[in-house]
């Protein structure tokens, strides 16, 4: 008599610092929570699926910081299109105005359209 077992097996396999590189930015890079103060030792978990040495951990590092700073450039790209021109401007405060907050009296968008609101900041934006 037989029964089937599935046996599954890991090896490590050679990798480039390139595809280490695009595994931590498909798997572990988060927009949200980067911080430039991030050090190689904030990752160990993501370490432990490579076999490398602490002056390779370090060099492929510097390598996914540069990778992270081109993604958050890109990110910021597409923030600076939604806001491309006074229209997308101003939609953008009047959305902000209300959807985000609930003005009262006294605060700003109670009484003040979204126009009168971008007036005010680019005539007063330089004071």
């Amino acid at each position: 008599m037989k029964k089937k077992e599935i046996i599954t097996t890991s090896e490590y396999v050679n990798v480039s610092d390139a595809d280490i590189v695009q595994d931590f930015m498909e798997n572990e890079f988060n927009v949200d929570e980067w911080d430039c103060e991030h050090d190689v030792n904030d990752y160990d978990f993501f370490w432990e699926d490579f076999e490398l040495t602490d002056e390779d951990k370090e060099r492929i590092f510097e390598l996914i910081k540069v990778e992270a700073k081109k993604e958050i450039e890109n990110y910021k790209e597409q923030e600076k299109q939604l806001l491309k021109d006074r229209k997308a401007i101003l939609d953008f405060i009047y959305n902000y105005i209300h959807e985000y907050s609930y003005p009262e009296c006294g605060d700003i968008g109670y009484l003040l359209s979204s126009e009168e609101i971008l007036d005010l900041i680019l005539e007063n934006g330089r004071k």
